[in-house]
């Protein structure tokens, strides 16, 4: 049964569960961002910098181990 919850800040959380399955799974889904959004001059580079602290290397996972 889906639960859909809107926060103040206009986030969703949608949660979704199914009992059937033995696995627990999650998705972050960020609508309206990216570089094309990056209008002031010092926001500029900021969705990369995301990128690569979301996206980066651990001292257990090396950058291209990644397994999915």
């Amino acid at each position: 049964m889906e639960q859909i919850k809107t926060y103040k800040n206009g986030m969703r959380l949608v949660v979704d569960t199914n009992e059937n399955v033995g696995i627990i799974a999650f998705s972050i889904r960020i609508n309206n961002v990216g570089s094309a959004y990056e209008k002031q001059p010092e926001e500029a580079g900021i969705s990369h910098f995301i990128e690569h602290m979301l996206f980066g290397n651990t001292k257990k996972l090396r950058l291209g181990k990644w397994r999915i």
